[in-house]
């Protein structure tokens, strides 16, 4: 009788009856917690420029907030170069129109 009963759980396969619902809610939570990219103004675009162009001309450290996927994120170091994209001391980059802020620390 034990081996009947090993047999039956052997048989039982667990099944997920919402299969694909863990995922689903994930992409709603992060999709959720996007948000649009605010519009600057062409003041803030141009202090935006000349921080940028302080920073790398002095060697300053900065602290820099950009929008990124549908979401603001922080980057900090020393600029290396400025063109299209901002390029840090640690080879990363940062989209230059995507910049919304450039912090001195």
């Amino acid at each position: 009788m034990h081996n009947s009963v090993d047999r039956k759980g052997v048989n039982f396969k667990p099944f997920d009856a919402l299969e694909g619902y863990k995922e689903s809610l994930e992409e709603v939570c992060i999709n959720y917690l996007k948000e649009p990219k605010i519009s600057l103004s062409s003041d803030q675009e141009e202090e935006i420029n000349r921080n940028l162009t302080k920073a790398f001309k002095n060697n300053l450290f900065v602290i820099i907030r950009f929008y990124s996927n549908g979401y603001y994120k922080f980057h900090s170091g020393h600029i290396i170069s400025i063109k299209d994209d901002i390029i840090f001391d640690d080879y990363s980059s940062i989209i230059k129109e995507n910049v919304i802020e450039v912090m001195f620390v």
